[in-house]
């Protein structure tokens, strides 16, 4: 990774929740695209430390603590508005399990809203 693209560190939650539970732990790295890399103000990598055997789903509570993301992403009824595709890895999360498909370290989790065009 270059100096231009240094990764921001998210935590999950406090680090004495974590020192607890002593639980192991991975890194996901989540790249936002086209409109809401400019809504969410991600214009590089972000890099979230997860508990190990974390889903998408519970890295996508972790992208919520910033509202902006929470917002771009998410519809009133708290689902992630059906223009929104996440891959894991180069693979459409709808393709797995959903948002209950498990990550591993070094993962790559791409999250880009729908164009039309024509």
């Amino acid at each position: 990774m270059t100096p231009n693209q240094e990764a921001v560190f998210v935590r999950f939650y406090k680090r004495d929740v974590w020192n607890v539970q002593n639980g192991a732990r991975m890194k996901v790295t989540v790249k936002f695209y086209a409109t809401l890399r400019d809504l969410t103000g991600k214009k590089v990598p972000i890099e979230v430390d997860l508990e190990e055997g974390a889903t998408i789903s519970k890295l996508l509570n972790v992208l919520y603590l910033d509202l902006a993301i929470k917002e771009a992403m998410v519809e009133d009824s708290q689902k992630v508005k059906p223009n929104i595709t996440i891959l894991r890895n180069g693979r459409e999360i709808k393709f797995l399990d959903g948002t209950e498909t498990v990550l591993s370290s070094g993962d790559e989790v791409s999250i880009f809203p729908l164009v039309a065009g024509g």
